[in-house]
This record gives structure tokens, C-alpha cells and sequence, in this order.
């Protein structure tokens, strides 16, 4: 099935559940980031850890909402790519996590991507999983060869 064919209603639904997600996280509400995922939903974060169904969501965001800094903190978020996948479908986007401190000039923390999978429950399209990743240079999912960083001057 050709991308532009992934129907309107469908495409907006998606939009809507990874924007949800973004809100709820830079708000510190827990509950909110639970309601965008299935009961069997899982989010992998950066460094491979899962965190499963609704109580595994809420230690996620326990987690992220201690760190050092996070208040202040906003995740962008642009989806890229849709497909199908399954009963459901598959969702690529990009993030980036920027912050800006009172007293500081704002700056970007990470950029990276999110690899998620959708499904419907209760007639609701759902995160049933998401992978985040780093888009780092010695991260990033290059189709083909780049060159390579030059090193900063001294």
C-alpha cells in the first residue's frame, strides 16, 4: 500500500496520539502519557529498557520527570512515515528535546527518532509500542556511506 494512501481519519488519529504523548510528557502528567498507549502498550527507551502495560508507563515517566532539569523541557515532535503493519500500522518520527532554564538561553538536548507501532483498543487508535532512539552521529540509520565528522578546532 502506497504512504499516501494511509486514510485521512487514520493519519489525523496518529497525529493526534504522538502529539498527546509530547503534551502529557512535558507536563509531568503521568496518567495522560498512560492514556496514549494501550493496556499492553510498552515504551523501549534509549538505552533498551522496557517498561510494559500501565504501571510500566507510569515508572517510565517517574523516571524521565526526575531528571535533573526536565522541568522547562519540551519534546517536538514531527511524524514522518506511516505504513501498515499488521491489523494496525507503523509510525517513524522524528523528536527533539529542547529546554530552556529561567536566567539561560534555550538549547536543544537530544534529537532522535521514534520507531511506533499502533493498534486499535476500545475503537481508539493506541501506541501499542515505542522505540526511542538517539540520532547521533554514530547512531543515526544512514541508508548509505557519509562522511565522516570532522574534529572540532582547538
Amino acid at each position: 500500500m502506497p504512504r499516501s494512501s494511509v486514510p485521512t481519519e487514520i493519519r489525523f488519529a496518529l497525529h493526534d496520539n504522538i502529539f498527546a504523548y509530547a503534551w502529557a510528557l512535558d507536563r509531568a502528567d503521568a496518567e495522560g502519557l498512560v492514556s496514549t498507549f494501550t493496556s499492553d502498550g510498552v515504551i523501549i527507551n534509549v538505552t533498551g529498557a522496557e517498561f510494559r502495560g500501565a504501571d510500566g508507563i507510569r515508572q517510565f515517566a517517574r523516571q524521565a520527570f526526575e531528571q535533573p532539569g526536565f522541568a522547562g523541557r519540551q519534546h517536538h515532535v514531527q511524524p514522518l512515515l506511516i505504513e501498515p503493519a499488521g491489523d494496525g500500522w507503523s509510525m517513524t518520527s522524528y523528536w527533539m528535546a529542547v529546554t530552556w532554564d529561567s536566567g539561560r538561553a534555550p538549547q536543544i538536548l537530544f534529537i532522535g527518532w521514534y520507531e511506533d507501532s499502533y493498534a486499535q483498543e476500545n475503537g481508539e487508535w493506541l501506541c501499542k509500542s515505542k522505540k526511542i532512539m538517539r540520532w547521533e552521529s554514530d547512531s543515526a540509520p544512514m541508508a548509505g556511506p557519509s562522511a565522516p565528522r570532522p574534529e572540532p578546532a582547538v
